[in-house]
């Protein structure tokens, strides 16, 4: 066996922005079960996926109309400002900062495109830095660690009267786990069925309300958890705001979710991960100094404002009964680790050696004859390079991954597998030509998960 221990190129934008990938919960009745049946569930989904027509507020039994829904994120993308420097986002200070005053941090707000004044998010800036600096891959992971984390943060909406005004709704953010059902098109399928960790946090949000068709929820705190690559992150948001459109298919669109993210907090998981990859802490260091522009109860300056787009698809909770945290089960699930689940991911921890297993880059060759080789054998963590090696163009399709990859002669493309399974992968150009991956998981430890093994984590390099 071999250890995960390295994160990818993108780890120090991911940081800042993976947890920021996190699902809204469903969309059930009253009694807080939902549908159990994933049957049903997922028809429904296909009839969406289709364009059929979808009630905003269906009958739940007795012709009562529903009161309580949840919602799951779908998208989730990065902002960019437009050729006039506006942004769409939230006003999180309630000030207009021109950059010239010391409660400004010298930073200036921006301006929306219907003109609000204001608006604070640092990340924007940030934003177009990435492909310059390698980190462009960023986007991809953050979309990815929707799916891939195990952890899906959910907003439940109950005492919602009427989907177009109402002055008061309670939102109640819960952390939902296990997987999601992905459509063909790497959507997240709605009307699915998912489950709330036993330990969910149940926040209620100190505001909710519905006007003019837009939700909105304001929250003193909320974390987000993400995991992924082995490695547990909780990312500490501060007076957080949520403002999304329901569509007529009672979906959520036009979505802003923003709020303040302590210095403080960006820095502690960016040592945790230092512990594992050598040259990450100086560079973030260098990147953090001076980009807060947010003032806490820790002073002028402590906090980045972030603001994110997003949509959601509205789908079902399992009842309270229902097992949502399978750790014991003897199964190491593609959304645990050994920080997540030691028993079932870390069999290992405890016999006196530190599992070591460097992970691997493997090349691919997509030649006359199709793919070598044409079987491997992998463990989470390692990453596949498929290059193009004939004279015309070749679309390469695998199952879990996002999408087909259009491949130029000579073009390469890479990918981390992150889950087990057997992954089987085909050319368009090349019927019954396959290739197939066989991906385990990766019983890997480190100071952190396994620390009688491998000992103290030392402090990491700048």
């Amino acid at each position: 066996m071999r250890q995960t221990t390295r994160w990818i190129s993108t780890a120090t934008t991911w940081l800042l922005v993976s947890a920021l990938a996190f699902g809204l919960g469903a969309c059930s009745d009253d009694s807080g079960g939902g549908s159990t049946d994933g049957d049903e569930a997922d028809a429904g989904g296909a009839d969406e996926a289709d364009g059929g027509p979808v009630l905003a507020a269906p009958d739940v039994g007795d012709g009562e109309p529903q009161t309580t829904h949840r919602y799951l994120i779908s998208k989730m993308t990065f902002p960019f400002a437009d050729e006039n420097d506006q942004l769409r986002g939230f006003n999180l200070d309630g000030i207009v900062s021109k950059g010239n005053k010391p409660e400004d941090c010298t930073w200036a707000d921006y301006t929306s495109p219907d003109g609000e004044q204001g608006i604070d998010n640092q990340m924007a800036r940030l934003s177009p830095l990435f492909e310059p600096f390698g980190l462009g891959q960023a986007f991809a992971y953050l979309e990815n660690s929707i799916e891939d984390s195990g952890f899906f943060a959910m907003f439940e909406v109950r005492g919602l009267d009427d989907m177009v005004n109402d002055d008061e709704v309670e939102v109640v953010f819960e952390l939902g786990g296990g997987s999601a059902v992905m459509g063909p098109d790497a959507d997240m399928v709605p009307w699915q069925t998912m489950c709330v960790q036993t330990d969910s946090p149940s926040l209620k949000a100190k505001l909710g309300r519905v006007e003019d068709g837009w939700l909105y929820a304001e929250f003193d705190e909320l974390p987000f958890t993400i995991s992924m690559f082995e490695r547990v992150y909780v990312f500490e948001f501060r007076d957080l705001k949520v403002k999304a459109r329901i569509d007529e298919r009672g979906f959520l669109v036009d979505g802003l979710v923003g709020g303040t993210l302590p210095v403080s907090n960006v820095m502690a998981l960016v040592i945790k991960g230092a512990q594992n990859t050598g040259g990450l802490l100086g560079p973030m260091t260098a990147l953090m100094d001076g980009l807060g522009d947010m003032t806490t109860e820790d002073g002028p300056c402590t906090a980045i404002s972030t603001v994110f787009d997003f949509g959601a698809v509205p789908v079902y909770f399992f009842e309270d009964s229902q097992a949502c945290d399978p750790c014991g089960n003897d199964v190491c699930e593609y959304f645990e680790s050994c920080e997540t689940c030691l028993v079932d991911c870390c069999p290992g921890c405890g016999n006196g050696t530190c599992e070591d297993y460097p992970v691997r880059s493997l090349p691919v060759a997509l030649t006359s004859t199709g793919f070598e080789p044409n079987t491997l054998d992998l463990l989470v963590g390692d990453e596949l390079t498929w290059t193009n090696q004939m004279d015309s163009d070749l679309h390469l399709r695998c199952d879990h991954f996002d999408k087909t990859e259009p491949l130029e002669p000579g073009a390469s493309f890479s990918k981390v597998v992150t889950a087990a399974a057997t992954i089987s992968c085909t050319l368009h150009e090349m019927p019954g030509v396959t290739q197939a991956l066989y991906v385990e998981d990766n019983y890997s430890e480190h100071c952190e998960n396994c620390p009688g093994d491998c000992g103290d984590c030392p402090p990491p390099d700048p």
